[in-house]
Formats: structure tokens, C-alpha cells, sequence
């Protein structure tokens, strides 16, 4: 079996934990806060997300677009998560706003059809707001002397380490996408480990969310 075949299966490992984090989500969800509520949200259309992606491919051999839906759906979610938590929340809610239009913006202009040439911004641009946003509650947090609660701490470094990984990875997206190199799939195997960990992450804080509130 050759190391590409073995990167796709690994591709089936995220919508098996998606599910998971789901079924958990669904189970507990009359106990879980706001914000895990908002979490399994997400975990839910991050699903919907995957499984258009491969129908999508099979159907068009495309499924270019749905950076621009994966990354308007990291930036909203993300945003309430972070406007709900942070004092700064005018410049939570700037930099949200800011992403949509630039997403917005550039799907407009931009030929998903053309493979060759793609090359969205707007991936790099929601990382990095997500990034921003990080990095602001945590100064925040260190300057008011007031620590955050040890959930939202885990979450807020999985999403600053995560993200941060997706604003250097989705840079050269066209070559990643276009070029047929091994150290590519290595890379992308890279960002499916990221992926499904990252997943996991919210699964493991969905599911103790709900067993401290029993």
C-alpha cells in the first residue's frame, strides 16, 4: 500500500471523531453551557463541511469552495466564542466583522473553478483573526491578574496553537493543492493529524462540560 493510500484513509479519521463529539454533544446537551452548545455546533457543521467535500469530489472533482464555507464557519463560531469571554468585545467583533467581508469579498472575485490558479486569502485571514483573538484574551487574562477558567485555558491554547498552524499551512495553498511531490502529502497528512486532534480537543471539553453539570 503506498504512503498516499494510506494518507486517505487517515482522511476518514476526522468525520469518525466529528460523529463522536456529535453523539456525545447530543447526549449531554441539556447539561452543557452556552459555549460547549456553540461547540457542538460547530463539531456539527465541520461535519456537514467534510461530507460535502467528498461528495463534492466525487461529483465535480471540485470542492474548492468550501474554503470559503470552512473558514466563514471557524470565524463565527470563533468570534462568539471569544466576544462572549473577552472585555475587549468591540475588538473581538471588528475583527470578526472584518473577516466576513474579506471573505465575502474574495469569494466574489475568485474562479473556483480554475484549479490551477486558485489561491484564497480568506483561510489566512480567519486563522490569523482567530489568532489575534488568542493572543488578546490571553494578555487580557495575564494583565488583569485573573485567570480563565481551565477549560476555556485548554481551549484558548488548542485554538492559538491549532489556527496558528492553519495561517502558515494555507499560505502556499496553491502549490499544495496543484503539485503531486511527496513532501506534499506529508504535509497534508501533517494537517489531517492537526485536524482530527484538534477535533478530539473539543470532543474531550463537550463531553466533561456535560458529566461536571450531571
Amino acid at each position: 500500500m503506498s504512503f498516499q493510500q494510506y494518507a486517505e484513509y487517515l482522511t476518514y479519521i476526522s468525520p469518525i471523531i466529528l460523529c463522536f463529539g456529535i453523539i456525545i454533544g447530543a447526549l449531554y446537551f441539556n447539561k452543557l453551557d452556552k459555549i460547549h452548545r456553540v461547540l457542538w455546533a460547530y463539531l456539527i457543521g465541520c461535519l456537514i463541511i467534510d461530507l460535502s467535500s467528498r461528495i463534492l469530489s466525487q461529483l465535480d472533482n471540485n470542492n474548492l469552495v468550501l474554503f470559503f464555507v470552512v473558514g466563514l464557519l471557524d470565524l463565527l463560531i470563533f468570534t462568539y466564542i471569544y466576544y462572549k469571554v473577552t472585555k475587549r468585545k468591540l475588538i473581538v467583533l471588528l475583527i470578526g466583522i472584518i473577516g466576513v467581508i474579506f471573505i465575502a469579498v474574495e469569494l466574489i472575485q475568485t474562479n473556483v473553478d480554475d484549479v490551477q490558479a486558485f489561491q484564497e486569502y480568506s483561510s489566512v485571514v480567519v486563522s490569523f483573526s482567530i489568532v489575534s483573538m488568542s493572543i488578546l484574551l490571553l494578555t487580557e487574562s495575564l494583565t488583569h491578574a485573573k485567570p480563565m477558567p481551565q477549560y476555556f485555558s485548554f481551549l484558548n491554547m488548542a485554538c492559538l496553537v491549532f489556527f496558528a498552524f492553519q495561517l502558515i499551512f494555507l499560505l502556499p495553498l496553491n502549490f499544495l493543492i496543484n503539485e503531486d511531490l511527496m513532501a506534499v502529502y506529508f504535509i497534508w497528512v501533517l494537517r489531517i493529524i492537526f485536524l482530527f486532534t484538534f477535533y478530539s480537543i473539543l470532543t474531550s471539553l463537550i463531553w466533561k462540560n456535560g458529566k461536571i453539570l450531571k
